[in-house]
This record gives structure tokens, sequence and C-alpha cells, in this order.
């Protein structure tokens, strides 16, 4: 079973409204601007999404580069930080919110 975590307290408060109580299993690659992963033997990785994005790295490939650096590094990691783009997340929920009172 996935762990559940709440959003970060930074992000909640730009919109509490649809934020707060929200519980976190998945996150979609295109909301996260970038990972730090801690392993056992202290290093960190930094991987920045929003940079191979603006790279041109295609979605899929961006997802398929991630999930060769967590499986190689599995047994490893004790931690993963991600930062999300906000921004992203607030402009889509707003869309949605939109289409769906647009159409009662």
């Amino acid at each position: 079973m996935p762990k559940k975590s709440k959003l970060p307290q930074e992000i909640v408060d730009l919109w509490p409204e649809v934020f707060d109580g929200i519980e976190v299993i998945a996150v979609p690659v295109e909301y996260i601007s970038h990972f730090q992963v801690h392993l056992e033997d202290g290093r960190t990785y930094e991987i920045g999404v929003e940079k191979m994005k603006d790279d041109q790295i295609l979605s899929d490939s961006v997802e398929e580069v991630l999930g060769e650096f967590f499986e190689e590094f599995d047994e490893e990691i004790v931690d993963i930080e991600f930062q999300l783009n906000a921004d992203k997340v607030i402009e889509d929920a707003r869309g949605i919110t939109s289409k769906i009172t647009s159409n009662k």
C-alpha cells in the first residue's frame, strides 16, 4: 500500500479551500519541478524535472528516465523530497473547476 502524505503547508496556503485535507498517494510528473533523493551513504541527487522539460525531453521520456533512476537506487533510497509546481496545479485545478461549473 503506498504511503499517504499531506501536501506541503506552503501549497495548502495558496488555495486552502481546495488543497486542505488532500492526501497525496501519487503525483503526476507534470506537476513536479524537482526531486531531491537521499541515499543511505549520504549522497543526495537533485533531479530537475522542469529542466528536463525545458530541454525538450518529452514527458514519456522524463517518466522513463525517472523510473530507471528509482529502480537502480531503490534499495539505497532513504528519503525523497519533491517540489511541486504550484502554479501548474492551481492553473489546472481552476480550469477543471471552471469547466465543471459552466456545465451546470
